[in-house]
């Protein structure tokens, strides 16, 4: 995630790179805490990876545009 997040800002991917950060945030929770990881957190950082899969494909197609990813923002930092 971290490369993610540092590629993503290097090029101009602020959404990326945002979105990287925030769940690098929640892994770090999770790793020091990982009494939070349940069912609905391994839904949600599977549904992060979906998203970043989908994104890398838009990016490859030449798409630049931004990726709203915010509802998964919201449900990580909810669930933490």
């Amino acid at each position: 995630m971290h490369s993610i997040k540092g590629a993503g800002g290097a090029v101009g991917l602020n959404d990326l790179s945002n979105f990287a950060h925030k769940v690098e945030d929640v892994l770090s929770i999770l790793r020091n805490q990982p009494q939070f990881v349940n069912s609905a957190m391994v839904s949600s950082l599977l549904k992060v990876v979906d998203a970043l899969k989908s994104r890398i494909t838009q990016l490859r197609t030449g798409d630049r545009s931004t990726c709203e990813i915010n509802f998964l923002e919201k449900e990580m930092v909810d669930i933490a």
